[in-house]
């Protein structure tokens, strides 16, 4: 799963390992995440993850046979989108099954990276649903794929700032998610 900004489901690298059925558009509520124009980010990391190897356009994936889908979540980092990706990670894991469809993944790719200078990202945001947020990404690799643990990965951001500290934001630093710098 990319829980992004937007996802194209029909983009041409993308569509031989595009499951549909798993979509889900957590910010408008539908089964559509491919967003509006300008929310393109979601599609270019999941290219990255499982492009289409054999369709002779643009690159090849680092996991070029794995199904992917798209949660898109609201694209401005605060309270709503925080919410967004809580039910989306919960989601992932199986403990949620938005509108009874199961949208369990065994990856999920987080490439949203903390959007806030300072090194306290988690004073902008209301302290309960940092705390959902918490418990999500906990239960996800206790309880996701059948007990054996959904792989949450978790981008760093792609600022070199000093003023940018990963260690600040508490999903990054959790345990539980693998951080990547870019």
């Amino acid at each position: 799963a990319v829980i992004d900004d937007a996802v194209q489901r029909n983009h041409p690298d993308l569509d031989a390992n595009y499951s549909i059925g798993k979509d889900w558009d957590f910010d408008n509520d539908d089964t559509d995440p491919t967003g509006v124009n300008g929310q393109n980010h979601g599609t270019a990391v999941a290219g990255i993850i499982g492009a289409n190897a054999n369709n002779g356009i643009g690159g090849v994936g680092v996991a070029y046979d794995s199904t992917i889908f798209g949660f898109q979540v609201n694209g401005w980092i605060g309270n709503p989108f925080i919410q967004q990706l809580t039910t989306a990670i919960n989601n992932a894991s199986g403990r949620v099954q938005t509108v009874g469809v199961n949208r369990e993944a065994d990856v999920v790719n987080m490439s949203l990276g903390t959007m806030f200078s300072g090194n306290y990202f988690d004073e902008f945001l209301d302290a309960g649903d940092m705390a959902t947020l918490e418990t999500a990404i906990d239960n996800a690799v206790i309880f996701g794929r059948d007990g054996l643990g959904t792989i949450l990965v978790k981008s760093a951001g792609n600022s070199r700032s000093s003023n940018h500290d990963t260690n600040a934001s508490s999903w990054n630093a959790n345990p539980h998610t693998i951080s990547v710098a870019a």
